[in-house]
């Protein structure tokens, strides 16, 4: 048995989770806190942290650890320069703390940059409000999202600059090859979307500041090498390319915007 399925068994080479897990570590600043969600991210980083003692420097904190309340009596102590502000995170219980009060105590220090990755373990602001956290803003910069506060105001240049230091370098398992209930299919589902959040962030802040050209500019470029490095580029990413390419007002940019468009058709007719 083993012989006649050998081949098809064989993992030797899967290294897809450990990969992913460098891919977030491995741009992040030095001494960053990295607030995350989801179990692949949290174990993959997790093993390089403590097995291959890969970039300790990163405070490396899981939400949903962080509501038990034997989290902060037996792994406090482990943490750097992290203060808990009570003992559970749960902004519901009398001895809990919320986001806001644990970003308020610990985010505000430019010598160790907050960062989000998987979203957030609740929102704190509600969904018709736009969801997270009061008094802090996320900024996509790569595999994960910087965590600044709501009052700081940063410059088109000075984000697209942080994004680049922190693009996502990963080889993603070939499509098809795991199941879809597989930890290397999730890392291959995060990676692409983790390549199409900032070209479709700045398409975002474009529109919500009147079509700011030069946002556009950089997430038309985006888009496309987007879609050239995908083997098949799902719809929605030539749906926003075309949204992109119709507000620049640049020569030949017309053309690409019907290109897109009709490639999304093409793709939502199959």
């Amino acid at each position: 048995q083993l012989g006649m399925h050998y081949r098809k068994l064989d993992q030797s080479d899967n290294q897809y989770v450990k990969l992913y897990g460098e891919m977030h570590l491995g741009s992040l600043p030095k001494d960053a806190i990295l607030v995350v969600k989801g179990d692949v991210i949290t174990n993959s980083i997790r093993y390089l942290q403590r097995c291959e003692g890969y970039r300790p420097d990163v405070q490396h904190l899981d939400q949903s650890m962080m509501t038990y309340e034997w989290f902060t009596k037996k792994q406090a102590r482990h943490f750097r320069n992290i203060e808990f502000p009570n003992i559970v995170y749960n902004p519901y219980k009398e001895e809990g703390y919320s986001m806001e009060l644990f970003l308020e105590t610990n985010a505000r220090d430019p010598a160790r940059p907050a960062f989000l990755c998987g979203g957030w373990y609740h929102d704190e602001v509600p969904a018709h409000l736009g969801g997270g956290v009061p008094g802090f803003k996320t900024w996509p910069v790569g595999p994960c999202d910087r965590i600044r506060a709501e009052e700081d105001e940063i410059s088109l240049p000075v984000w697209v600059e942080e994004a680049e230091s922190m693009t996502p370098h990963y080889n993603p398992p070939p499509e098809g090859r795991y199941s879809e209930d597989s930890w290397e299919r999730v890392t291959l589902t995060d990676y692409w979307a983790a390549k199409h959040k900032l070209p479709y962030a700045l398409l975002t802040w474009a529109i919500e500041n009147q079509d700011d050209q030069e946002a556009l500019q950089q997430a038309g470029a985006r888009f496309e090498d987007l879609i050239t490095e995908h083997p098949d580029p799902p719809d929605y990413f030539y749906k926003n390319a075309g949204i992109t390419f119709g507000r620049l007002r640049l020569p030949g940019n017309q053309c690409k915007m019907v290109n897109n468009f009709a490639r999304f058709l093409l793709k939502t007719s199959e």
